[in-house]
């Protein structure tokens, strides 16, 4: 299976193994694209013992954020069974469980029971990793914060690794009152003809990606009544 990919030029790498909680990918790919080969962007993940638990990948649409957490969870998937991961380097560490849901609706198109998820997720050891893929894009951004309020103990409160792909202003928004790691579709200033995108660490971690925009170009509320104030004392 290794091999029959690798004929893709796409590396694979037998992972090193850490108990500190490291996760690192360097020049990881999400193998899901195989038939479009050509579409597979690498991209690195690194988090360690001192980065916080929760871990909010948010941006622009088709920044490539779906495919970066895919291959974060196809690779810890294989790590965890075989040893081997589809990237250049990796130093992992060995979850007891993985619960990775990548939408509102299961694969028998049913939707999901949010209180059964919450059962199952306080039930999970401290030594698991939770990811979500827009698991609230079908709910209206108020049901969505109610449902995350509920779950949220059973991440922040616990060892429990917490990785999530969402849209919801809400929910970024409420997390402001926490310790989170952002990360965020960046153009690759190393390409100067086509606009890719790379998922990089968020500096600017409390800031939505709207956020950030406006403050680049001194459009936030506060930028905005600061220079008025600074023209009419001209």
């Amino acid at each position: 299976f290794f091999i029959s990919i690798s004929n893709y030029n796409i590396p694979y790498f037998r992972a090193h193994i850490n108990e500190q909680r490291i996760i690192e990918l360097e020049t990881m790919y999400d193998i899901s694209l195989i038939n479009r080969v050509e579409k597979i962007i690498p991209n690195d993940f690194k988090i360690d013992q001192n980065d916080p638990k929760i871990i909010i990948i948010a941006g622009a649409n088709s920044g490539g954020k779906t495919s970066f957490i895919r291959a974060i969870t196809i690779n810890l998937l294989l790590f965890n069974a075989v040893g081997y991961v589809f990237a250049e380097y990796a130093n992992l560490p060995i979850f007891s469980e993985i619960i990775a849901i990548f939408n509102t609706y299961s694969i028998s198109n049913k939707a999901i029971n949010f209180c059964k998820l919450e059962e199952e997720l306080k039930n999970c050891d401290d030594n698991s990793i939770i990811i979500f893929n827009e698991l609230f894009s079908e709910l209206d951004e108020d049901k969505a914060l109610e449902i995350f309020k509920r779950m949220f103990p059973t991440f922040y409160q616990t060892n429990k690794i917490f990785i999530m792909v969402t849209h919801c202003l809400d929910i970024i928004n409420y997390l402001k009152e926490y310790k989170f790691l952002q990360f965020s579709p960046q153009i690759d200033k190393k390409n100067n003809y086509n606009r890719t995108y790379v998922i990089q660490k968020n500096l600017d971690n409390y800031n939505t990606f709207v956020e950030s925009i406006l403050q680049k170009y001194g459009l936030l509320r506060e930028q905005l009544f600061n220079d008025l104030v600074g023209e009419k004392n001209e």
